[in-house]
């Protein structure tokens, strides 16, 4: 079968890069390993039924160490982020300053609700915020990243497009 979900190298290469990290081991897969065709898949929802909450635990300890990283208490930020690690098997964050907890912090986000949905969400979150300036080397607040309409929605009288392109 073809799998829907499809993932790049470079992030199967992150999710699995530690070998105890569960994430990795079972939120992925590699098809056809060693040929011209390999390719990454995400196995996450691989499932013929599932609970879908409302919400979830991991998203919460999320918000709260993205609060405490706000707030400048980088220990709290890193006791919390070390809660999802601890479920995940892998090796604990130790003492890490500003930089140091907001990248683990977005590492942490990235790899715990990958493939939910929310990333283009989370990354123009931090742009708003000053915290980066481009999403795929394109500026983070151009035209081709707002929702596209169908045509069939023109129809109707005065219904204004969303304007589009501008990304590279």
């Amino acid at each position: 079968a073809n799998p829907t979900l499809r993932t790049t190298k470079a992030f199967y290469d992150a999710a699995t890069a530690d070998t105890n990290d569960m994430r990795g081991k079972l939120w992925f897969r590699v098809i056809n390993p060693g040929e011209s065709n390999e390719g990454y898949t995400v196995a996450k929802y691989d499932y013929s039924y599932m609970d879908v909450p409302v919400v979830y635990y991991t998203r919460l300890l999320l918000i709260k160490a993205e609060c405490l990283w706000e707030a400048g208490d980088y220990p709290g930020c890193i006791t919390e982020l070390n809660k999802l690690r601890t479920r995940a098997g892998v090796t604990l964050y130790g003492s890490f300053g500003a930089n140091d907890s907001y990248s683990a912090l977005h590492f942490e986000r990235r790899m715990e609700l990958c493939f939910e949905g929310d990333r283009i969400f989370q990354l123009k979150r931090q742009a708003v915020l000053g915290r980066i300036n481009k999403i795929r080397n394109a500026p983070w607040d151009c035209n081709g990243l707002a929702i596209q309409f169908p045509n069939s929605e023109g129809t109707g009288g005065g219904f204004v497009f969303n304007p589009e392109g501008g990304c590279n």
